[in-house]
């Protein structure tokens, strides 16, 4: 139970961290473009 947990805040931050990544490279192409 206890990994469960733990698992899904590891994904909840790999994903947030994934989210920001994408926006700041997305916006980055938009200026470079």
């Amino acid at each position: 139970m206890i990994d469960l947990i733990k698992e899904s805040i590891f994904l909840g931050a790999v994903g947030s961290f994934g989210a920001t990544a994408a926006i700041f490279v997305f916006q980055l192409l938009r200026r470079t473009l």
